[in-house]
């Protein structure tokens, strides 16, 4: 089923939640209705929230269910701040360790042994060897973590400037400001510095996925041979693997791991779930007992490996093997035209962009176009506003504003796009109701994934989407 065609808000949900920041901020909603808002459930009163901040054990138990839910972001922020406060402290302590008392400097000892330590790259400064063991002390960690949460609190410090004035700002988690930090301690200055500058400006979460992306973004921009290099070099990767049996585990079952080329997995997805819809039709037309998707999947690849079978179970569906994939398996790339111009006359490879898997170089790219039917999609105005007075939306704005959010808009969930349905941020009233026209434009529409908006549409008092944060 394609939840992008799925607009029927009482559906129950399809499949789970994703992996970015919501750009929609969400809190109850505000009395525009005053008789409504009345009889709203009831809030934890301003003058007793510090108090349940610091609520007994005991206490938790005799708490309403507004209050549980207003101790546990209190709680939660407390939390946040004590490990963002980690971070800041640890950096402030590499730099300032050698003022304590009895601390001998790092450089007059032993010259056979450097009593300064590299923790972080390029332009950060070396810290006395000490230092992160008595912040490991402090802390009641082991050495190693010490050095670590040193090491990254001084690579977003003197590194990261941007996301480290994010972090003390509250911004950004310490967790992950901390995935990004470890992934950028070995490049270049310049590298990091371009890193620093993309996260400032991305929509996406701050995250390690996020850092790996955005470093080789930055790789294509600065270096380009080395980010070909790396990329040619992840290639030696491919392969596939049975994986031999788990003590313990069924020997009814076998686990078979793949590593392909990124349109032969869309590909072969795409084939295993139009199997898998075959026999999920063919289960419940013999009236028997539904089977979970995943076990059809699974059942589905088995049957590949006998191709005689998968066309003779394509043929009792009516289906011909040569429109299995045609037009389902896709794989969007995004290429600025001005790159694909230099790329074409210089040969400069400033790459391009897949969803879901990220920033890869132009010569990949024309790899995968030299051996596969493409289908260009003309640009998009990001910009317009059309609107339209029908409920669903014409495929060119859908397009726009799955392209805009890029995950569900629900608070922390980063389902992707294309997985998550379109939803009016005010409901959509038809017209012969008393339905105002041009309800459907891009400015009133989201995309929600299926338990989002299911929640957006069942719990209305007590949700809904405010102004587009930035």
């Amino acid at each position: 089923m394609d939840q992008l065609d799925e607009f029927d808000e009482a559906q129950e949900p399809a499949d789970d939640g994703g992996q970015v920041p919501p750009a929609f901020l969400w809190e109850p909603c505000p009395d525009s209705d005053a008789e409504a808002w009345a009889a709203r459930p009831e809030v934890v009163p301003p003058h007793i929230e510090d108090e349940l901040t610091f609520a007994a054990r005991s206490e938790l138990g005799s708490l309403r269910a507004v209050e549980v839910l207003a101790v546990i972001e209190q709680r939660r922020a407390v939390m946040r701040r004590w490990e963002t406060d980690q971070v800041l402290l640890a950096a402030h302590l590499a730099a300032t360790y050698e003022t304590m008392p009895g601390v001998r400097a790092a450089d007059n000892t032993d010259r056979d042994r450097p009593n300064r330590v590299a923790l972080a790259g390029e332009g950060a400064p070396s810290v006395h060897e000490h230092a992160p063991l008595e912040l490991a002390v402090a802390l009641a960690m082991s050495p190693d973590a010490g050095i670590v949460l040193m090491s990254h609190g001084l690579e977003l410090r003197y590194r990261l400037p941007r996301l480290w004035e994010r972090l003390k700002a509250g911004e950004v988690e310490a967790w992950r400001a901390r995935q990004v930090a470890g992934q950028t301690l070995k490049l270049d200055l310049a590298v990091a510095t371009r890193v620093d500058e993309l996260l400032a400006t991305t929509k996406r979460a701050i995250n390690k996925a996020t850092a790996l992306d955005l470093i080789t973004e930055a790789l294509l921009a600065l270096d380009p041979d080395e980010a070909a290099r790396l990329e040619a070099e992840k290639t030696d990767g491919r392969g596939m693997f049975v994986l031999p049996p788990v003590p313990g585990d069924s020997p009814a079952f076998t686990e078979v791991h793949a590593r392909l080329d990124s349109p032969d997995a869309e590909a072969l997805e795409a084939t295993v779930e139009k199997l898998a819809g075959i026999l999920a039709r063919q289960l419940a037309a013999e009236g028997r007992d539904p089977e979970p998707w995943q076990h059809h999947r699974a059942t589905a690849l088995g049957i590949l490996a006998d191709p005689w079978a998968a066309a003779e179970l394509l043929e009792t569906a009516g289906v011909t093997p040569s429109r299995v994939t045609n037009g389902t398996a896709r794989v969007y790339v995004h290429v600025e035209a001005d790159d694909l111009e230099e790329w074409a006359t210089t040969g400069t490879d400033h790459g391009a962009r897949a969803e879901r898997f990220g920033a890869m170089t132009l010569g990949l790219v024309e790899q995968w176009l030299r051996r596969r039917d493409i289908k260009l999609t003309p640009v998009i105005n990001m910009a317009a506003t059309a609107a339209v007075d029908g409920h669903d939306p014409p495929e060119r704005m859908r397009e726009q504003v799955i392209l805009r959010d890029a995950h569900c808009q629900g608070p922390h969930c980063t389902r992707p796009a294309r997985s998550c349905d379109i939803d009016h941020v005010e409901p959509y009233v038809p017209p012969d109701e008393g339905g105002p026209p041009g309800q459907t434009t891009p400015a009133n529409l989201q995309v929600l994934c299926r338990r989002h908006h299911r929640m957006k549409t069942h719990a209305e008092e007590r949700y809904r989407a405010l102004v587009r944060a930035g």
